[in-house]
């Protein structure tokens, strides 16, 4: 284990390079010591070892192992498929590119024997290849549908949809002999050792060029997979034997099928003095076999795609046939890309060039270019062609010529969010304490959480720290902002430093591919190369952010730093002392990086989170200003709006012309969350849950994801539809409450009261985020308003908002060591301190017009009177008219016509108005079990009306889904029931056209709205009883019908009350209102009303409250019945309250509740993280609690109670009763010792064996705070025990504490601290 002793150890290693000229291109592999060397340091070996869990056991290897089947020269002919040409020319291997399967087979560590020599399909746009033992397969992908997630265009690597063959010959392998940017040569070997043919693939051309060497023979063949039509629709010569040129046209059913095209067209260009000969034809099958015989000296010819059509159009092909002629002699040798920065206007120009082999037959200069939506969509002044592609990417342009130019606008990140009202920092700052408590830092690591450390987690937890560390800036919390920066400095201390064999977080150079390898490894980085630019994303930010604070940080370890940058975008091109590749994960013509290091997919490379890879990006742009390195920057600069213009097409398409509808489904599928080289997918690699796979797109947000705001209406329409997806979905997985941070942060780029309207301060974190964050995040928007991305500026770190009524606020952190004046392209000028951020508000401007106003919320009292409940303060600009939002306060309806009602008003310069609405009790009508929502499973939307049902009989194993884009309400089930055997009733009228054999089914659009509806089915003595909710119903189901035995409430048991109402009229007040039925009054039950946890009263009447001295912030208030001794689970809500923060005590109070009834509901919801057991800090009461047991109830023994007290307008010391305790009876705290899964669906438990007591209590939920609904109860007398029955996927919290069992009662110690058990699938 490595010590804390790390960040004063400098290790010198040849390979440790100087700070002061930070990486930006590729250095000789080694390195000489300097005397003035920093002090981070690689690992000159590769120690320690990994596991992985076989479904058994957890099978543990050495690291080392991770690099035996690497593409390394050892394993050339096993692994690693390249021509001599390509080991001598390239120091580094260029992995991780549209084209890498053909270089490398992956093999996984513990696998043996020869990879496959012929790699996988790869795609070019709008050419696929796919080479093979007779040739290589090339063809123009046809389009195919798999199901509603995935839209394919791809070549199945056995040749199915494949249209010709190149070849003629009989090869052992195919080599990889050269790659620049955009395009790939490949050498077939022949199997005589003397005859190989080079093919030169380039992405967008719709040419293929062939080379021969050691034979003057070549054949075009046309595939007989699929017996499809095929013609020689034109050539050149008196005949087919001495043309020049010949066009073909393929039938291609896939397409038709589709409702796309009937035919492609295809062209071979050779050199005069060429032979044809023809064979193998029949009537379907006109082409055969061309094998051309060519001159000596000319063994070359190309190949080209023309076009597509809806039937046969040989003049359209002819006619472009005749215009690629002038450029089917010009051999693609280069492809290359270079960029420009324009500060003043920032304004990205990036030149795509092409470099040119002209052939004796060539009569004109250039070629055939194709241009990408992401690229024309930022090009202006030239002309295209007439034919187009249509392709996975959509439609493909072409130009003629050699070169040609985008312009792209950057439109500025920051460090961090800007700031928030003042007023918000009180509830930011209980935020940023919480985390502390929880996941705040050690001395050693970032975070306190035990966590599975690697490459990936560990960047994210150093992401959520930066987030909490700015939250802490923003409210004041010195302390804690300090603090976190100490853990972030310590933690990548450990892992920029390497201390020996022990050491288990470090990074390796392997110099054999020319990569850099982090280890403990995550999802593939060393033995697939695959995410460098995710995970060491994190950590250049997560430097950059210190530097910027330290900046003796980057002179101690920017050695390795470099090293980070260097791996995933050294900006020179490859050489034969190259230490990395050029721009290793990016695609320069496609505009977005890659995340597989091998490619080795039938569908091709491909790219989950587009956000990670803009975030490596953005950290790019953020170090660079950190170091003051402008090149650094640009290039940061450069890869992120690239990306930028080629994420809001392919993965979101903003403009709604890149996915095709087959996809789309009516608005279903509004994203491509993977895309791929030939295909794109609704889906993520590890699960099947909508609100993480629209969700994976999102994370990390951070000041660099405004990009999204440049289309607002887009955002909404995204989370609605991930709403609506996730409410269909079934899986085990399904937590409607899923990121929820994330997605509101998301939201609050074009909405951020609707983003603070969906946020829930209940919901667990996904692992990067926080609370804190989210809060800081969308206050900030709320006070600045969104991100305007029509305003630029002349500084790098720089934002524009825009509120409201159109008031802009500009943002600019100015990082350099001298103040300056930044100008926006609106004409603003803002003097920038140096080292600061500078907000210039057009609100704070004088004579802005912006002036504040008051809503003012009243609720009646019993006796007839008014009492002010909340007070809201807003501001608008001076003259506008505004509106009261009317609240929803349970047990309270608006009353427009009450007195002194005023809802709309003119916002006067002087702060005068104040608006007034006034709300009216009316009665709360009980409730029955039926109408619990939490029976409900959501189906999502119907006509714009929630849909979700209750099924109270099933005995025909129904499954309910909403199908058709909410159009059919579809019941499947058991086969054996039919039309013939069952019937059938649709709210008690008999149904039976809705019938089919298993099958039941109608259109839910037709059920009354905001009505409960019942569904019967029944056969002989089985039958099925669902309850469908659409919309908000106001009365109960009709259960008439129903056979079974209705539930109804246990009248010894309290009732929760139907809501309650929240306010607050000045600092550190909470007005509290709830209301009783008459059924709840005439039981006798009472209430607890509790804030933030603290019981504040107990036992008293429903009615309104006010509390004083209560903490600022948002508050959690929580109000339980009581009845028979038993305590409800209570309602709860949430209300911000300002004034003065109060420090939280140390000691929890010694109060106890009344006991609430345990459920042993199986758990519904997990938090996705990676590691095994963990240990979580948890407060408890002191004193042992008395329960006795009767049957699985569990009661509070001899609770005293008052009569209830009646409602007071102010409780400054509310009664608190103390939980019945005897201090003869004392029980140990109980301590798990371990906690691990033993087997896919059971996890084992140790606890520390405690003498002299009866059993322990143990409670697991996959809820951080045990709720009730998924949390079970189980007792143990041994210490040792097992839990089975876990679901799969899901994370699950265990606490357990001891009892004694003295005179038939149950003496309860502490709970214990939690732990966590992650049960993999």
């Amino acid at each position: 284990m490595k010590k804390g002793l790390k960040r004063g150890i400098a290790v010198a290693l040849s390979l440790t390079m100087m700070v002061s000229s930070p990486y930006l291109g590729n250095k000789p592999k080694n390195v000489s010591a300097d005397t003035k060397a920093p002090i981070g340091s690689l690992s000159d070996k590769v120690t320690g070892t990994w596991s992985y869990w076989d479904g058994e056991k957890d099978v543990v290897q050495t690291n080392e192992m991770l690099l035996g089947n690497l593409p390394t020269m050892a394993n050339k002919g096993k692994t690693r498929w390249t021509t001599d040409n390509y080991d001598e020319n390239n120091g580094a291997l260029a992995v991780s590119g549209w084209a890498t399967s053909m270089m490398w087979t992956y093999l996984n560590p513990s696998e043996n024997g020869k990879g496959n020599p012929f790699g996988n399909s790869t795609y070019a746009i709008p050419l696929s290849y796919k080479a093979a033992a007779n040739g290589m397969m090339v063809t123009k992908p046809p389009t195919t549908n798999v199901d509603e997630k995935v839209l394919l265009m791809n070549q199945p690597e056995s040749g199915a949809l494949t249209d010709f063959i190149l070849g003629g010959g009989s090869y052992t392998g195919s080599y990889v002999d050269k790659v620049t940017e955009w395009s790939t040569d490949v050498v077939l070997a022949g199997r005589d050792e003397t005859s190989n043919m080079k093919v030169i693939m380039t992405q967008g051309s719709p040419f293929t060029f062939v080379e021969l060497d050691g034979t003057n023979q070549a054949s075009i063949i046309k595939n007989t997979t699929r017996a499809l039509p095929s013609y020689i629709s034109n050539y050149n010569g008196s005949s087919v034997s001495d043309s020049t040129m010949i066009v073909l046209k393929v039938f291609d059913n896939h397409d038709q099928m589709g409702g796309y095209s009937d035919y492609d067209y295809y062209a071979v260009y050779v050199p005069e003095g060429t032979v044809w000969s023809q064979s193998g034809t029949d009537t379907i099958n006109q082409v055969g076999r061309l094998t051309a015989t060519f001159p000596e000296g000319k063994e070359y010819y190309s190949f080209a795609w023309l076009c597509e059509t809806k039937g046969m159009n040989d003049a359209e092909a002819l006619t472009i046939a005749q215009k690629y002629q002038e450029y089917a002699y010009n051999f693609i040798t280069n492809t290359e890309t270079s960029y420009s920065y324009d500060k003043a206007t920032a304004t990205v120009t990036t030149e795509y060039k092409y470099t040119l082999d002209r052939k004796a037959e060539s009569t004109k200069d250039g070629t055939i270019m194709g241009i990408l939506p992401h690229q024309y969509k930022n090009m202006n002044g030239y002309t295209y062609l007439n034919n187009e592609a249509r392709t996975i990417r959509g439609n493909m342009k072409y130009l003629e010529g050699s070169s040609y130019e985008t312009k792209l606008k950057y439109t500025g990140i920051l460090p961090s969010m800007p700031e928030i009202y003042t007023a918000d920092h009180a509830e930011l700052a209980g935020y940023v304490s919480d985390f502390m408590a929880e996941y705040g830092p050690t001395e050693t690591k970032v975070t306190k959480e035990e966590y599975g450390e690697n490459t990936y987690d560990s960047g994210k937890k150093m992401n959520r720290a930066i987030q909490v560390m700015e939250a802490a800036e923003e409210c004041g919390d010195t302390e804690s902002a300090a603090e976190l920066l100490r853990g972030l400095e310590a933690e990548l201390a450990d892992w920029f430093t390497y201390t020996g064999e022990d050491d288990e977080k470090y990074f390796y150079y392997d110099e054999e591919i020319g990569t850099l390898l982090g280890f403990p490894q995550s999802y593939y980085t060393v033995d697939g190369l695959q995410d460098h630019h995710f995970h060491y994303g994190y950590f250049i930010q997560a430097a950059a952010q210190v530097t910027l604070r330290d900046p003796s940080f980057a002179e101690k370890y920017g050695n390795v730093i470099d090293e980070l940058i260097g791996d995933i975008v050294t900006p020179t091109k490859n050489s034969p002392t190259a230490r990395y590749p050029f721009l290793r994960q990016f695609s320069t013509w496609e505009g977005h990086a890659w995340a597989s290091g091998h490619g080795n997919f039938a569908d091709g490379n491909n790219q989950e989170s587009s956000s990670e890879s803009l975030n490596s990006s953005a950290a790019l742009i953020l170090y660079g200003q950190a170091t003051h390195n402008e090149a650094l920057t640009e290039l940061g600069i450069y890869l992120y709006t690239t990306e930028i213009s080629s994420v809001q097409n392919y993965w979101f398409d903003l403009d709604g012309d890149i996915l095709d509808p087959a996809f789309k489904r009516g608005g279903k599928y509004i994203l491509a969350s993977i895309i791929w080289g030939g295909k794109y997918d609704y889906a993520a690699w590890w699960t099947a849950e909508p609100l993480q796979i629209q969700g994976i797109n999102l994370l990390p947000m951070t000041p660099a994801s405004f990009y999204h705001a440049a289309n607002t209406d887009y955002i909404i329409k995204n989370w609605e539809t991930a709403l609506s997806n996730e409410a269909s979905f079934s899986g085990d997985d399904k937590d409607e409450m899923r990121w929820r941070e994330i997605w509101s942060e998301y939201i609050a780029l074009a909405d951020p009261a609707k983003a603070m309207e969906y946020m829930d301060f209940d919901c667990a974190p996904e692992a990067g985020e926080s609370k804190a964050h989210a809060f800081h995040y969308i206050m900030a928007l709320d006070k600045a308003g969104t991100p305007d991305l029509s305003v630029t500026s002349d500084t790098v770190l720089s934002s524009v908002f825009k509120d409201a009524d159109g008031a802009k606020t500009y943002v600019v952190y100015n990082a350099e060591a001298e103040e300056k004046t930044v100008t926006f392209s609106d004409g603003m000028e803002v003097v920038a301190p140096a080292g600061k951020m500078t907000t210039v508000s057009e609100n704070d401007a004088e004579g802005s017009g912006r002036a504040s106003y008051k809503v003012e919320h009243y609720i009646k009292n019993a006796d007839g009177t008014y009492m002010l409940f909340q007070t809201e303060s807003k501001s608008a600009k001076v003259g506008n008219e505004v509106e009261a939002a009317i609240k929803k306060y349970a047990g309270y309806a608006v009353n427009e016509n009450a007195e002194g009602t005023i809802l709309k008003g003119t916002v006067a310069e002087d702060g005068s108005l104040v608006l007034r609405v006034y709300y009216d009790m009316y009665n709360e009508r009980p409730t029955t079990p039926a109408e619990d929502p939490s029976k409900y499973t959501s189906l999502g939307k119907c006509d714009g009306l929630d849909l979700s049902y209750y099924i109270l009989q099933n005995d025909f194993g129904t499954v309910i889904k909403l199908m058709d884009g909410g159009m059919t309400f579809y019941m499947e089930y058991n086969g054996e029931f039919t039309p013939l055997n069952t019937e059938s009733w649709l709210n008690k009228v008999s149904s039976p056209m809705n019938l089919l054999n298993g099958v039941y089914k109608f259109n839910p659009t037709t059920l009354p709205k905001n009505k409960y509806s019942t569904i019967k089915l029944k056969s002989g003595s089985k039958g099925v009883y669902v309850i469908v909710k659409y919309g908000e119903p106001t009365e109960a189901p009709d259960l008439s019908d129903y056979e079974g035995e209705v539930e109804t409430p246990d009248p010894n048991l309290p009732t929760d009350v139907a809501g309650i109402a929240l306010g607050s009229t000045s600092d550190n007040t909470i007005n509290v209102s709830f209301r009783a039925t008459d059924e709840q009054i005439a039981s006798g039950q009472t209430y607890n009303v509790y804030i933030d946890g603290e019981k504040r009263v107990e036992n008293v009447a429903a009615g309104n409250y006010t509390f004083d001295k209560v903490t600022a912030g948002r508050v959690t208030v929580k109000v339980t019945a009581v009845l028979n001794g038993h305590e409800s689970a209570g309602v709860t809500g949430t209300c911000k309250v300002n004034g003065e923060v109060y420090e939280k005590p140390t000691e929890a109070p010694t109060t106890q509740a009344p006991t609430t009834d345990e459920t042993t509901q199986d758990a519904t919801t997990q938090d996705a993280t990676t590691q095994d057991a963990t240990t979580v800090e948890e407060t408890t009461t002191d004193p042992a609690i008395i329960e006795t047991t009767t049957e699985d109830k569990t009661t509070v023994e001899n609770q005293t109670t008052t009569d209830a007290q009646k409602p007071t307008e102010n409780l400054t010391q509310p009664t608190t009763k103390q939980p019945v305790t005897d201090k003869k009876v004392s029980v140990k705290k109980a301590k798990i010792k371990k906690a691990k899964r033993i087997a896919m669906k059971k996890a084992k438990v140790s606890l520390k064996k405690l003498k002299r007591v009866s059993g322990y209590a143990v409670k697991y939920s996959t809820s951080k705070k045990f709720k009730k609904k998924v949390t079970k109860t189980k007792y143990f007398k041994k210490a040792k025990f097992t839990l089975k029955k876990l679901k799969a996927g899901k994370k699950y919290y265990v606490k357990a504490r001891a009892y004694k069992k003295v005179n038939g009662k149950k003496y309860f110690g502490k709970w214990s601290r939690k732990k966590i058990i992650k049960v993999k699938r």
